[in-house]
């Protein structure tokens, strides 16, 4: 999913770099289409069951964000110790 939000050069949505600019910004419809295309885009990856639980988020970053904390495996690369 990164690769292909990367490929439309959206992740910025899902990565904290592009805010909500607030309703009053004259941009604000434009980051709302693009929020809601992004936020589609995921959805439809989801599992029904995951895909339910999601309905309450906002915002694309928040629902990646959600979905990073509760699927991520980490590092398995990581180093053990000794």
């Amino acid at each position: 999913m990164k690769r292909a939000l990367q490929s439309k050069n959206k992740f910025k949505f899902v990565d904290g770099s592009i805010k909500n600019p607030g309703i009053s910004h004259h941009l604000y419809d434009s980051w709302v289409r693009c929020n809601t295309t992004v936020f589609g885009w995921i959805t439809r990856t989801l599992s029904q069951e995951i895909a339910q639980s999601i309905v309450y988020f906002e915002s694309a970053q928040d629902l990646w964000e959600d979905l990073k904390d509760r699927f991520s495996k980490g590092d398995y690369f990581m180093a053990q110790p000794s």
